[in-house]
């Protein structure tokens, strides 16, 4: 059998095409999102990652120490708890909206988890290397909460098509999740404890403890996809913009709510990175 060879031009207009049938106001909030938990992560790596891999509890007074003391107030402010829980409420309705366009939920579940699979396996290589006894293994985060949501969608796809039980079923998970968690407070993070890894793993999973770094019950924040689920079957019928009627619009929002997973990954590998070679430039040394 040969094999049809597809033009420049052709593929192109494919590209256009698949564009253009995607959703401006979808991109766009999950642009704005990925561009907040950017932030976040900037702000945690700069006051308490940084630190720990070199050895140092304070940075020396100057630049160094001042972008320091924003990121823990940052880190701290009120008002960035309530942003950030509206935030991965954003992050994961539109999740479950995407879930709601898709031909095949459980490759998608597979394609994820095999993500979050391999960025916990970097975060324990990276714990033992920087010898940070637990404290930056991902175990449970949100790529494998939305993961785990994604295969669940797909049993209850094969069940049921109908919106509304996509919505109690959130509402559900979300109820039971709020019996274990408290979204608005803070809760201190547990670091990972190998020898009560089963119980800890159960309590971080139900919500009762946050364990490492990037840790979210999977009821309470499960749920939310599942919302989501139904809101994209009740906004969405025909998957069609109804905002931006006129057509696709590119732009960085849109452009990083495309590659909304990629841009996620990258950065927590990116930041690290560049934020270790200007402190090494800066005269500071590595504790290892």
């Amino acid at each position: 059998m040969t094999r049809k060879l597809v033009s420049p031009s052709e593929k192109r207009a494919d590209r256009e095409r698949k564009l253009n049938n995607r959703i401006t106001e979808i991109d766009a909030l999950r642009g704005i999102a990925i561009a907040l938990v950017i932030l976040d992560h900037l702000m945690y790596d700069v006051f308490f990652l940084m630190p720990n891999i070199f050895g140092f509890s304070s940075y020396n007074a100057g630049f160094w120490a001042d972008f320091a003391s924003l990121a823990r107030s940052y880190w701290r402010w009120d008002v960035r708890n309530y942003v950030r829980r509206f935030v991965l409420f954003i992050f994961l309705a539109l999740t479950g909206v995407s879930c709601s366009f898709s031909r095949s939920n459980s490759k998608r579940a597979l394609k994820l988890g095999a993500i979050a699979l391999i960025l916990t396996a970097i975060t324990v290589v990276a714990d033992v290397i920087a010898n940070l006894h637990g404290r930056f293994v991902i175990v449970f985060g949100i790529l494998h909460v939305m993961a785990l949501s994604l295969f669940v969608v797909a049993i209850v796809e094969r069940f049921t098509e109908e919106k509304f039980a996509y919505l109690v079923i959130g509402a559900l998970l979300v109820f039971a999740g709020a019996i274990f968690y408290n979204p608005f407070a803070v809760t201190p993070q547990q670091f990972v404890v190998w020898e009560k890894f089963p119980t800890q793993f159960l309590e971080a999973f139900i919500g009762t403890k946050l364990l490492g770094p990037d840790s979210y019950s999977f009821l309470f924040y499960g749920g939310q996809v599942f919302i989501g689920v139904f809101l994209g079957k009740l906004l969405y019928p025909e998957r069609r913009s109804i905002v931006f009627k006129k057509g696709y619009i590119r732009g960085p929002l849109t452009f990083f709510g495309r590659h909304s997973l990629v841009v996620y990954i990258a950065h927590q590998i990116i930041i690290p990175v560049v934020l270790g070679v200007l402190l090494l430039a800066s005269g500071y040394n590595l504790k290892f």
